[in-house]
């Protein structure tokens, strides 16, 4: 999995992750991403969140595990 990964402001405020080399069907997830609109007419896709805990557990480094965690606690919240 080949990543590069943006910081809005400081190295902890929103990082944002673009794949180099997506691990999965990019056209498939694409069909089935969250857009968020960031701005006024301006909408970023994202992945879904059962593919980027399935990615993150495959990849299965030290930072993809605190994600991991973060995610699954941020599912058990009220909306």
């Amino acid at each position: 999995m080949l990543v590069f990964q943006l910081a809005l402001f400081e190295a902890d405020d929103l990082p944002v992750d673009i794949f180099i080399e997506p691990p999965f069907d990019f056209e498939e997830e694409y069909r089935h991403a969250v857009r968020y609109e960031l701005a006024p007419d301006l909408f970023v896709p994202v992945v879904a969140v059962a593919k980027l805990l399935e990615v993150k557990r495959t990849a299965g480094r030290p930072r993809d595990l605190g994600d991991i965690a973060k995610l699954e606690k941020l599912g058990r919240m009220p909306p």
